[in-house]
């Protein structure tokens, strides 16, 4: 049995699998299977995939008849894991050769520790990259409450210990469609330390057609879900996270009247956001922007910013 189960969940990645590969081929740490399923792909992904399982490598392949969707696909993967630790890559993301060989003595120094995870470049198809943490502040240890705040966890660097999975519970709810790993990260999180490696490991591919570009009104109803999930398992739960559960359902709030907003439907805006704006800063922020300015003029000056820090920056990191 080996070490580590590396899960790979392919859709249409024939421009981008090759390289993904050759990072796991170029791992330092050699004691790992790589299970692929092919999750209903119409392009040439199978013939990238059964190009390389030519070569005598430690590969199980699963092709899907249909598109399943990524939380399914990532369920089907772990069913055909055996080994100890499982690790997650996206069909565009690059490993860092050192990658596996830096996370996984984490589990063995800490027995707490069901998930260790890293930072990363992230790669715009513009060619602009940025650290996860140049801003966002990593979370490890007991990190659940800090998580229900700010989930800075990209699960495309993660690897999870197989003790964090419960017998007949799917890993990814397949009801979610771009919030599943947050779903899951919060479930390990409650019961597991999670520990993060500051070096980024990880090359992270960030394009305008991926699922949480194309389908941002997901994002409030599957947060619902998420608290709606919470609450059922945890009685008490918005006494015990009373502060956590307020701030959750202000981004709730503050995405619905996002959306709102795009929409040109300022006044629904504004009521999402009556109930904290007197709490939340960001809350008030957001409604002053809402109340004098178009979403459209709003959108234009924040990438116009993004596109200024890039220039800025230039891409210090490799």
């Amino acid at each position: 049995m080996p070490r580590v189960s590396i899960n790979l969940c392919c859709y249409n990645s024939e421009r981008f699998l090759e390289h993904t590969l050759q990072s796991i081929w170029a791992q330092t740490y050699t004691d790992w299977e790589l299970v692929i399923i092919n999750d209903g792909s119409t392009d040439g992904t199978e013939a990238v995939i059964r190009r390389h399982m030519t070569q005598d490598r430690p590969m199980i392949y699963f092709p899907t008849p249909h598109n399943l969707g990524l939380g399914a696909a990532r369920n089907l993967a772990l069913k055909r894991s055996s080994g100890e630790c499982i690790a997650f890559i996206d069909h565009d993301d690059v490993w860092m050769p050192h990658k596996l060989a830096c996370q996984l003595p984490l589990f063995d120094d800490h027995p707490r520790v069901g998930l260790v995870y890293s930072n990363c470049v992230n790669v715009w198809e513009t060619g602009y990259r940025f650290r996860q943490f140049d801003k966002l502040r990593p979370c490890d240890g007991d990190a659940f409450r800090q998580l229900l705040v700010q989930y800075p966890v990209s699960i495309q660097t993660a690897v999870i210990h197989r003790r964090v999975l419960q017998d007949g519970v799917e890993a990814f709810d397949p009801r979610f469609r771009v919030l599943e790993d947050l779903d899951f990260v919060l479930r390990v999180a409650r019961d597991w330390h999670l520990a993060f490696v500051e070096e980024p490991l990880v090359r992270v591919a960030m394009r305008r057609t991926s699922a949480t570009r194309t389908h941002r009104d997901r994002f409030p109803i599957e947060m619902r879900l998420i608290l709606e999930k919470l609450r059922a398992h945890e009685p008490g739960f918005d006494q015990q996270f009373a502060g956590e559960a307020a701030r959750f359902m202000c981004e709730i709030a503050r995405l619905e009247a996002r959306i709102a907003w795009e929409r040109n439907q300022r006044s629904e805006a504004l009521e999402r956001l009556q109930g904290y704006r007197q709490r939340f800063p960001e809350a008030r922020r957001d409604a002053w922007l809402i109340r004098w300015l178009p979403y459209r003029v709003y959108d234009g000056l924040r990438l116009l910013a993004g596109r200024l820090a890039g220039m800025s920056e230039g891409s210090p990191c490799e």
